[in-house]
């Protein structure tokens, strides 16, 4: 679910992940999840990456990848 390193009280974050976890199994764009998150697609890429380690998409495929080996 969420990645070990996350801080739990950066709730634009929270949003973003919540939002993944629950509509991972739907197409989810890069303009959705920057809107969820107040930011531009630009700025919250960058924003995630610093946050997560690595870009969006590739958290996403994890997560459907992670959900598909269950």
């Amino acid at each position: 679910a969420y990645p070990e390193h996350f801080n739990h009280e950066d709730t634009r974050m929270t949003k973003v992940f919540n939002f993944i976890l629950n509509n991972f199994q739907n197409q989810i764009s890069l303009d959705d999840v920057a809107k969820i998150a107040s930011m531009n697609k630009a700025a919250f890429c960058r924003y995630f990456k610093k946050v997560n380690k690595k870009h969006f998409v590739q958290y996403l495929n994890e997560v459907r990848v992670s959900y598909a080996c269950k």
